[in-house]
């Protein structure tokens, strides 16, 4: 089991981290392990990787720290043949990292031993016009400009689900479900369960609510009005669309995470009292 390659991504913005990243990648070391860091962090007598699928794929594990904007910054740049993922918590948000700072050695020796889970959690991707947009693993947001409304309509493969006036809509993975999607009204999803979760935000048909539906399904969402929609992929903006557009969503990839904890439903509840 030592004979593996493993990458270490990290947060980089606070320096306070920094001693407890040395004392991973020490450790790390002298289990006698090919360690790699990511090359945008800032120390010296490592071999370097860049968050490129052609040089992440030959990783036997990647190994991030951080909070869920480390997480999602990092599979943001990964398209395929993403390795498993072991998340460690740095930070007051982290409801995607499951294991401390100061349990790393002791999760990773268990790690060592096969002691652990995989938990598999698929992302979505998304397309309109001749514009391919990143992978998600939580949320797709489409939002209308500032102080506007959008018109638009869901349809799940041939079918309309629902024609809305409102903010905008959330298309969310199962993951995504516990994030911006929970805090507009959306159901909390099980992690065994693989679905797209739906979420208008503010619409005036008061009947609208949020709408579960199989990640198996191709969901378009057609702008009917003039209104410019941005198009908000894990938190950050990559287009917008308008009248006549039509964004194309569908299941891509699923990334592999390391779990050692059964704690899907506190780590919600912690998330809720932060």
């Amino acid at each position: 089991m030592t004979n593996i390659e493993v990458g270490v991504k990290s947060r980089i913005d606070d320096p306070n981290l920094w001693p407890h990243v040395i004392r991973v990648l020490e450790y790390l070391k002298s289990k006698g392990l090919n360690v790699k860091i990511d090359a945008n962090m800032p120390l010296k007598g490592y071999n370097y990787f860049k968050l490129k699928d052609e040089e992440v794929s030959s990783l036997d594990l990647l190994i991030v720290i951080g909070g869920d904007g480390t997480l999602l910054y990092t599979l943001s740049h990964l398209s395929r043949n993403v390795p498993p993922i072991m998340t460690v918590r740095w930070g007051r948000y982290g409801f995607l990292m499951e294991i401390e700072i100061n349990e790393f050695q002791y999760y990773f020796e268990k790690y060592l031993k096969g002691e652990y889970k995989i938990k598999e959690a698929s992302r979505i991707i998304g397309y309109y016009r001749n514009t391919n947009l990143p992978p998600a693993l939580n949320e797709y947001l489409l939002i209308a400009n500032r102080g506007g409304i959008v018109k638009l309509e869901l349809y799940k493969d041939n079918i309309r689900v629902f024609r809305m006036t409102g903010d905008g809509v959330i298309v969310a993975s199962t993951t995504g479900s516990t994030a911006y999607s929970l805090s507009s009204g959306g159901p909390i999803i099980d992690e065994d369960l693989d679905v797209f979760t739906v979420t208008p935000l503010n619409p005036i048909q008061l009947y609208l609510r949020p709408v579960v539906l199989p990640i198996t399904s191709t969901l378009k969402v057609n702008i009917l009005d003039d209104t410019v929609v941005h198009v908000i992929v894990d938190g950050v903006e990559r287009g917008f669309i308008r009248k006549g557009d039509t964004l194309v969503l569908k299941r891509y990839d699923r990334i592999k995470f390391i779990r050692f904890k059964d704690d899907y439903y506190n780590r919600i509840l912690r998330r809720n009292v932060m």
